[in-house]
Order: C-alpha cells, then structure tokens, then sequence
C-alpha cells in the first residue's frame, strides 16, 4: 500500500493548493505510472550523482485532474535497479562532493532551490541504497503495515535502520505508522 498512499498523500496535498514534488525511487515505477507518465530511462542515478541537473528528470503528471499542475514528478523506470552499480563506480566522486552516498538526495534537493512545499518519497519495499537516501533527506516517514508477523519483522528491521539513520545522520527525522 505504500505506493498508493504516496500518490493518494500528493493528491491530497497538491487538491489543498500545495506545491508537490513527488519522486518515484522504486524500480518497479509504478507510482510513475499511477501518474500516467511512462518512460523508457530514468535519469535519476545520474542526477544522483550529479551528471545531470534537476530540470532534465522532472516532469508533469499526465491526465486532467485539476490539481496535476501543482505536482511535478520525478519518475522511475527499470533503470532505476542500475543506482547501486553506479553509486559504486563513482564513489571516489561521491565521497568528495557529499561524503557519503547516503546524503545524495538530501543534497540533490538542496541545490535545487525547489518552489515546492512538500516531497512525497515513494521507496522500494527492501532497505537499500534508495530508502538509506530518502531516511536521510525526508523530515518525517510514513510506513504502512499490516499487523501480520512478517510485517511485524520487516518493520523491526526498518526501525533499527531508523534509529541508526536518526543519530547519525538526520536527528530531526520522525515517522508514523499506518
């Protein structure tokens, strides 16, 4: 459910006359698609890692729901699975720019200079590279379970991650379950 809560929190917020950016970090690009956008090659590791700037990834919802304009999009594809490779190969470059790869998108999203009043982040369900970045760039997470035993483990683990995310690197970072 986690997909169709960003897309339904985006909504939302952007009905409400919000500005939203929304980024699509999981592979299966599937949030892209609920938006009606799909594209062949994602962008988004090279943005990561600075070889393109910001306004070469972002692009509008398609479809005619009147509060799409104030929603832009940063879609994903199956490229997308490629992040971790690339982070690898340029982690020379990486640790010179932004010390770690873990702190890409945070600043990725500060040097945009943003008109927007929110970020709706939607992640791949496994801890990777993608979901390390959002921890670090997001001001509060929103995690949706189910009260099952495997959920229950999957969320321990995230919440050990959180925690380890919270005092290393963005002790400002809140969560909620839902």
């Amino acid at each position: 459910g986690k997909t169709m809560q960003c897309y339904q929190l985006a909504c939302y917020l952007a009905n409400k006359g919000h500005k939203v950016l929304v980024i699509d970090l999981d592979s299966q690009a599937n949030l892209s698609s609920t938006f009606g956008v799909q594209i062949q090659r994602t962008l988004v590791p090279e943005w990561l890692i600075g070889d393109v700037p910001i306004e070469d990834i972002i692009v509008s919802p398609e479809g005619n729901e009147k509060f799409y304009p104030n929603i832009k999009l940063i879609p994903a594809s199956r490229h997308l699975a490629n992040l971790s490779k690339l982070l690898i190969l340029s982690e020379g470059e990486i640790r010179k720019e932004a010390g770690r790869k873990e702190r890409l998108l945070r600043k990725r999203l500060q040097e945009a200079n943003l008109n927007v009043d929110y970020v709706v982040i939607d992640t791949p369900p496994m801890l990777g590279d993608e979901l390390i970045m959002s921890l670090v760039a997001s001001d509060r997470v929103l995690i949706p379970t189910q009260a099952q035993d495997y959920s229950i483990d999957g969320l321990e683990e995230l919440m050990d991650t959180f925690e380890i995310i919270k005092e290393t690197e963005n002790p400002k970072l809140e969560f909620s379950i839902i």
